[in-house]
């Protein structure tokens, strides 16, 4: 919440506005692209192996998603 109040040339004074949280940069996986390099909340990055190459177990792709706290989800696993 803001408040807006009413200046001495009789305009309201500026008006703000609510702006996701930004998590930041995504952490690096070696050996895996990631769609976003920085991602607020809501925004989910994906990474995904190079050939030849696996993520926690058997699988090539992973996400992270910025959360409200303003920290990823955990990162996957090399």
């Amino acid at each position: 919440a803001y408040n807006r109040s009413c200046e001495a040339n009789g305009q309201y004074s500026a008006e703000q506005e609510c702006l996701p949280v930004a998590c930041g940069s995504a952490p690096i996986v070696t050996r895996a692209t990631q769609s976003l390099s920085s991602a607020s909340y809501g925004e989910t990055v994906t990474y995904t192996c190079e050939s030849g190459y696996v993520i926690s177990g058997n699988t090539t792709t992973a996400n992270i998603t910025c959360q409200a706290s303003g920290f990823f989800t955990a990162a996957p696993a090399a």
